[in-house]
C-alpha cells in the first residue's frame, strides 16, 4: 500500500470530556474497525473522526452504522 500523507484518519470515542477509545489510523483500504465502548453514566458522548498529521487535507471517515445500545 502507498501511504500518502494526511489521509489516514483515526476514530475515537469520548464521553464527558475523556478518550475512551481510539482506532488505529485507517485508509479506504482499511477494513472495517469495530468498537464496543461502555459509555455507562456519561452525559455527553462525542464519536470523532481526526487527521493523524495535522494536515486536514483529503481526510474522509464515516462512522457509518453506529449505534447505542441501552439496557
Amino acid at each position: 500500500m502507498v501511504r500518502r500523507p494526511g489521509r489516514q484518519p483515526a476514530f475515537s470515542v469520548e464521553a464527558d470530556g475523556r478518550v475512551l477509545w481510539t482506532s488505529p489510523e485507517v485508509t479506504g483500504r482499511s477494513a472495517t474497525v469495530p468498537a464496543e465502548v461502555d459509555v455507562t453514566g456519561a452525559r455527553y458522548v462525542r464519536l470523532k473522526v481526526t487527521d493523524t498529521d495535522g494536515s486536514k487535507s483529503g481526510d474522509h471517515g464515516d462512522w457509518a452504522a453506529a449505534r447505542f445500545r441501552c439496557g
